[in-house]
């Protein structure tokens, strides 16, 4: 029993920073149209910058504020530098180009940082007891700011003019450019917000972990896979389906070996979608 809630605990918090990029690949699916392949850099890019920010002994939280504009810049960039100039091509051009940007900035990470393992300048930490499980102070403090951006969002959604925007263009793009909604700066307030939340949760499996050139894309297939789940079409069912990818994953392991984690994962969508072809809470739509 201590055990599992032990794993069950470790699976909340992973699912917790999930949820962020889990929540921006829905939304990119849903208002630009295509599978972003890219956003595993977003990740890399916020973590390695607020890196080298700590790095240069700059408080934390100028390093975290640096990482979020580093990968703030790099979605804008990436949509104004590439895939506005392919807006009405099939969604295979769209998907093909995220490709060619993840490997492109990979290896410019790697040109500029190096393939070596880094870590973020934290002291050693002792678990707290929380009746049965133990969490390190660092893993509440990250669970409450993954739990604070969703929580972000969803109020964006619910009570901001931009928020309401992308959900207009989100619900019927023709509809929302005749009530004179803008799309060009609907789609740019979006890839900021996703491309914040990549770099919280970038900056999050940093501190959690360490390092890497891959570290966006250790974690894309479980973030797709997380939204798959919830719904892609439903951008909090798919921050749901984070937290379910999350505890299955981490209690899985209980009985099988580390590296079956991610098949234990996969193994989830299998059955859920054979039930539910469009996901948990997703809706109906035709691609």
């Amino acid at each position: 029993m201590v055990i599992l809630a032990q794993h069950a605990a470790d699976g909340i918090v992973l699912g917790a920073i999930l949820a962020l990029p889990a929540l921006g690949l829905a939304l990119i699916w849903r208002i630009a149209g295509f599978p972003h392949l890219a956003h595993g850099s977003l990740m890399t890019i916020a973590a390695y910058a607020a890196w080298a920010a700590t790095s240069a002994h700059l408080p934390i939280w100028v390093a975290v504020t640096l990482g979020l504009l580093f990968a703030a810049a790099a979605g804008v960039g990436m949509h104004l530098g590439v895939y506005q100039r392919l807006a009405g091509r099939p969604m295979l051009s769209l998907f093909i180009a995220s490709v060619g940007l993840e490997l492109f900035l990979r290896y410019g990470v790697i040109f500029v940082f190096g393939s070596d393992f880094q870590t973020f300048p934290l002291p050693a930490q002792r678990g707290i007891r929380l009746g049965i499980v133990s969490l390190r102070p660092l893993d509440l403090l990250l669970l409450a700011v993954a739990l604070l951006a969703l929580a972000g969002v969803w109020w964006m959604f619910r009570r901001t003019q931009v928020g309401r925007r992308m959900r207009a263009i989100s619900d019927n793009a023709a509809l929302a450019r005749l009530s004179g909604i803008s799309p060009q700066r609907t789609l740019i307030a979006m890839w900021i917000l996703v491309s914040v939340l990549a770099g919280i949760a970038g900056i999050l499996l940093g501190m959690r972990n360490v390092i890497t050139p891959t570290l966006g894309w250790d974690v894309l297939l479980l973030a797709f896979a997380a939204a798959i789940l919830g719904g892609i079409t439903n951008p909090f069912g798919a921050a749901i389906g984070a937290f379910l990818m999350g505890l299955v994953s981490q209690i899985g392991i209980i009985w099988l070996p580390t590296s079956y984690e991610e098949g234990i994962a996969f193994a989830l969508i299998a059955l859920v979608l054979v039930v539910r072809p469009r996901g948990l809470f997703g809706e109906s739509v035709r691609i």
